[in-house]
């Protein structure tokens, strides 16, 4: 996967007009993208993988409020 840069230069008076580069990405995937994706890939249908991914979102909101952290696989950690 190749890194996409886009390079700006910082118009701030303190910062003596330096360039930098940002990696950013082309597109985002929302939760029905997502579930879209999954869907093809399991036996398991687009709006059922969508309830699962609503979910898992308000499952990990609630346990990282009350001060919990929650670790997925692959992933990281969330939380405090």
């Amino acid at each position: 996967m190749a890194v996409i840069v886009d390079v700006y230069q910082d118009k701030r008076k303190t910062s003596n007009n330096l360039w930098y580069g940002r990696a950013w990405h082309p597109g985002i995937l929302d939760t029905r993208a997502l579930a879209k994706r999954i869907e093809q890939n399991v036996s398991v249908k687009e709006s059922d993988v969508y309830a699962v991914l609503i979910e898992l979102a308000n499952v990990m909101t609630y346990e990282i409020q009350n001060g919990n952290k929650c670790k997925l696989d692959r992933f990281d950690n969330f939380g405090g």
